[in-house]
């Protein structure tokens, strides 16, 4: 589901008891602009079924293959009750809905396996790409990386083919994408096994941070167009191939973004344009939190950080909230009108956030007394409970 304003893209539906017709009901302002359905398997037109019987639907998009199953046929009858503007769509098209355009990688022709003829869409939202690859598998993926009609994007944001099976993702498909976020959508415990062991791996091995529907529950990805913001409804560390245990910490940690890493240090200005540097506050602890003002988990995170700083720092504890990218004005009339006190920093060119390795907002650094990164939380806290936990795991 793609939502921008008042315009609402859904590409797939899930099997008919995939519930998405509930789900995307408080997204949906008045009609459903564009449904894409990218094969007609059963687990990704079943859900469409109900959506065309529920909303106005006033465009949808195919790749023009067909099955004999009895869910197709459901879904077809749906599509002719709709009266929406149909299309079937190859390499090369644009599918126009609103302020976006997406990018048609694949089919070329409808030559291979069902799978292999999903369409697969890449977008642009200012700087963050998304590629979406239905269950597009090994050979579609050769096909569209020698393809000379549209190239395969470099994006953050990559929609894992084939639930995570083995039989997509290849490594040369990987390397040329290079997702910094890969988001697979599978069952919890599915008979298939995905995700496959195999695909976890390559991802891993170039770097992609992984989330599934079945670790991760729901997974929305916000963006303003600069940076983004995952927001899961199950919280939980990105999948990872396999469990290892942290090494201990070095009597003198090296400096790095990262846990047992002694916290890298800086030197920028404050909304009141005095210079601030973390080497200032050594030997109290810190929470060093990165946000800004259009993130909405990081707006309701906010005033638990308020509460914290305001019961908090006559112990000792220093809080530095650290916006990302926007100018001073905007930051200063945000903290009066929410009434908000405690210190922020203006990283507007994004370096600091770039030193920390931050991919998403809200992320919240723990530091102790000795300069020393306890813990990190990515995403919004639950509560100001949920802070003071990881607070007391830093006080000398």
């Amino acid at each position: 589901m793609i939502d921008l304003n008042d315009q609402e893209i859904l590409i797939d539906g899930g099997e008919k008891s995939s519930g998405v017709t509930s789900y995307i009901s408080s997204y949906v302002d008045g009609p459903l602009e564009a449904v894409i359905a990218t094969h007609p398997h059963s687990d990704h037109i079943g859900g469409l079924i109900s959506v065309l019987n529920s909303f106005d639907v006033l465009n949808i998009w195919t790749n023009g293959d067909s099955t004999n199953s009895q869910t197709y046929s459901e879904f077809m009858s749906a599509i002719q009750s709709e009266h929406a503007n149909t299309y079937v769509v190859r390499r090369g098209d644009k599918i126009n809905v609103g302020g976006l355009s997406f990018t048609v990688l694949n089919p070329d022709t409808l030559n291979g396996t069902t799978n292999n003829n999903s369409i697969v869409l890449s977008l642009s939202y200012g700087d963050i790409d998304f590629l979406f690859t239905g269950d597009a598998e090994k050979e579609a993926e050769a096909s569209m990386l020698v393809s000379s009609v549209v190239p395969v994007p470099d994006v953050e944001i990559l929609k894992v083919g084939h639930h995570g099976s083995r039989t997509a993702s290849s490594h040369d498909f990987l390397a040329a994408t290079s997702p910094e976020v890969a988001i697979y959508m599978a069952g919890k415990g599915n008979s298939y096994g995905h995700p496959h062991e195999e695909t976890i791996t390559a991802l891993n091995g170039i770097g992609a941070e992984i989330y599934g529907t079945d670790v991760h529950g729901t997974i929305v990805v916000a963006t303003d167009g600069e940076a983004y913001t995952l927001q899961l409804e199950k919280q939980a560390p990105p999948y990872s191939p396999s469990v290892i245990s942290p090494t201990p910490e070095p009597s003198t940690p090296v400096e790095g973004a990262a846990i047992g890493k002694s916290a890298p240090n800086f030197q920028f200005n404050n909304a009141h344009e005095q210079p601030v540097s973390l080497a200032d506050f050594r030997g109290k602890p810190i929470l060093l939190n990165f946000w800004a003002t259009w993130c909405s988990p990081c707006r309701a995170e906010l005033p638990y950080i308020q509460k914290v700083y305001d019961k908090w720092s006559e112990y000792g504890l220093v809080v530095l909230a650290v916006n990302m990218g926007e100018s001073p004005s905007k930051v200063e009339e945000f903290m009066k009108s929410h009434n908000f006190s405690f210190p922020v920093l203006l990283d507007s060119k994004r370096s600091l956030a770039d030193k920390y390795n931050i991919r998403y907002i809200p992320t919240t650094y723990f530091i102790d007394d000795n300069g020393v990164i306890k813990h990190i939380k990515i995403g919004a806290f639950s509560g100001v409970a949920e802070i003071e936990d990881m607070i007391n795991n830093i006080l000398p």
